[in-house]
């Protein structure tokens, strides 16, 4: 009996674990991103700038930066001392904001297509996610 209980388990922990689970997040409420736009930085790199504001009663965890028209996202932080590493996780708590257009914070959507001077784009929190266009501005 305990064998059995053990191996579904298991086996829920694993399904539950898998890259093929479902993905899917709800929209995310009181939550406002304000002034977003794109810039090309390289061939194949746009820097995504907005600001992040969270009127919500709740702290919010935003996880990730991606968009359906690119390859990939990633959200950096760069020191003074110009070092960077990648964010994981960024904490807003009630009333608090992030500025992703900064020198300290970068968004980058890598291989992205666009398509009449904007751009569709997400940003996943641990608890949804937030649909949004940003224009497109050449340097």
């Amino acid at each position: 009996m305990r064998i059995m209980m053990s191996l579904s388990i298991a086996a829920f922990l694993s399904i539950t674990n898998s890259p093929l689970a479902d993905t899917t997040f709800i929209a995310l409420s009181d939550v406002t991103v304000e002034n977003a736009s794109l810039v090309r930085e390289d061939d194949d790199v746009y820097r995504l700038l907005f600001r992040l504001i969270n009127d919500s009663p709740a702290e919010i965890v935003l996880i990730g930066v991606g968009s359906v028209a690119a390859d990939s996202g990633q959200m950096i932080y760069y020191s003074h001392h110009s070092a960077s590493e990648q964010i994981e996780t960024l904490v807003l708590k009630p009333d608090e904001e992030a500025d992703f257009s900064t020198s300290h914070q970068q968004a980058l959507l890598k291989g992205l297509e666009i398509s009449g001077g904007k751009a569709p784009f997400h940003l996943l929190f641990s608890r949804g996610r937030i649909d949004s266009e940003a224009h497109v501005h050449e340097k």
